[in-house]
């Protein structure tokens, strides 16, 4: 491609994996030298088809849809070397290869307990909608926090990530999967 700058092709490339099955994706991103990997997944989560897929994804499983519609898991990239670094130091586990991930259960996991308008505004936050699906990347790509979250109730490590996004704190509680290799979205919550 005449022209094209280095940015130009790692838009593209970040753009044709969201079309990719899970396993796919993450298998590609991981096939690259760390500095490329790390670009592609910055890429990745800049791109907003991916936000409007992560919204749409969130909306079908709110709407009831069967999950033969829904593919269990969406890659929002791998985690990044900055990233790595930064959750070694705060609870002492190596994410080298592992990636940032939605499944299917958290989504109405996160619907009962942060999704009533009145359960929320008791606890002074705000009810999670698909909206606030599409603000993933971008919470990942720049976090104003990133904080140790404890133990899950089956027992694994919890990173928290929070970014205020237009005046609202978004705070992402991802558990570490060691069998996927995968910090996974476990709840979300949205505080004015």
């Amino acid at each position: 491609m005449p022209g094209a700058t280095v940015a130009d092709l790692v838009a593209r490339m970040a753009e044709k994996t969201l079309q990719w099955e899970y396993q796919l994706a993450k298998a590609y991103m991981l096939s690259l030298p760390a500095v490329q990997r790390d670009a592609l997944s910055e890429a990745y989560r800049g791109l907003p088809s991916l936000a409007n897929d992560l919204r749409l994804y969130a909306q079908r499983i709110l709407e009831g849809r069967t999950h033969l519609e829904i593919p269990p898991y969406r890659t929002l990239g791998l985690v990044t070397t900055r990233d790595i670094e930064r959750i070694k130091e705060l609870i002492g586990q190596d994410v080298t290869g592992w990636d940032y991930a939605l499944d299917a259960s958290t989504v109405g996991h996160i619907a009962r307990g942060h999704g009533e308008t009145e359960a929320e505004a008791t606890r002074g936050q705000r009810a999670v909608t698909a909206q606030d699906y599409a603000r993933l990347p971008e919470i990942l790509a720049a976090p104003d926090e990133v904080t140790d979250g404890g133990t899950s109730r089956v027992g694994r490590r919890v990173v928290r990530i929070s970014r205020v996004i237009e005046g609202e704190r978004h705070t992402a509680a991802l558990e570490l999967r060691g069998k996927r290799k995968t910090l996974a979205l476990v709840s979300l919550w949205i505080r004015p």
